[in-house]
């Protein structure tokens, strides 16, 4: 009987664990709208997906840290960043910011993940 009870246990322990890593890699942040107000990317909430043209707008700053991904939608060739305020992006040596397509699946800046 303690043999089965800890079976069960490894059992569903397994599918919480598998269930979290699940959702963590599979989160991706979709921009959708212009950026009409200062906004930062982080790395912890990337990678964004650019899924049309996102305009950031006049005396607005879109600042993206290191470590971010940044993916554009291959399936709208007009997707990507038209920048008529600032745009600061700044990767460092070991941390940088990788800007690549949706479907590539390079989540590594070294070769393909």
């Amino acid at each position: 009987m303690n043999i089965r009870r800890a079976l069960l246990t490894i059992f569903f322990l397994s599918a919480v664990f598998f269930a979290a890593f699940i959702n963590l890699t599979a989160h991706a942040d979709e921009v959708k709208n212009d950026i009409n107000i200062s906004a930062k990317w982080t790395a912890k909430n990337s990678p964004y997906v650019i899924t049309k043209k996102i305009k950031v707008a006049q005396s607005v700053t879109l600042t993206i840290e290191p470590g971010a991904i940044i993916k554009f939608d291959i399936s709208d060739p007009n997707s990507g960043l038209e920048i008529c305020g600032t745009l600061d992006a700044q990767g460092e040596d070991q941390n940088p910011i990788l800007f690549t397509t949706e479907h590539s699946g390079d989540e590594n800046p070294c070769g393909p993940s």
